[in-house]
């Protein structure tokens, strides 16, 4: 291709984020999108650790859960993109879908956290829980 040709060309638009894609079908700002990626994590851990408050605030600090649940979390996405690009709802009913497919509680009983993750965590539990025990001895 010559310059001319470049020239002639419209300049290509870099393809909207995930992120901006649903904000976008939502009406929601990143803000909005962020909480309620935590807040659903936070509910994922409550029902998967089964209320273990200490275990959840462990986990919730872990780098590798949160690599996972957003790995998890994007593949939801783009099929919810893939849906919305196909759909004829409203913007209330998008929301609904949209917080049915990343409810927390309900994910707890459909995927779990692989081994890597759960071995990093545990391990980083018992060494927090050592801690603890040896400083007040």
């Amino acid at each position: 291709m010559n310059d001319r040709q470049k020239n002639a060309l419209p300049p290509q638009k870099a393809a909207p984020s995930r992120l901006g894609q649903v904000c976008r079908e939502l009406r929601w700002t990143d803000v909005d999108y962020t909480q309620f990626q935590f807040e659903q994590a936070h509910a994922y851990l409550a029902a998967y650790l089964k209320g273990d408050e200490y275990s959840v605030s462990v986990m919730e600090r872990r780098r590798i859960f949160w690599n996972w649940w957003k790995n998890h979390w994007n593949l939801r996405d783009g099929a919810f993109i893939e849906f919305a690009a196909n759909a004829a709802f409203n913007v209330d009913d998008m929301r609904v879908f949209y917080t049915d497919i990343h409810d927390g509680e309900t994910l707890a009983a459909e995927i779990y956290p692989n081994g890597v993750v759960l071995t990093e965590s545990y391990a980083n539990m018992v060494d927090e829980l050592i801690k603890q025990e040896t400083a007040t001895v």
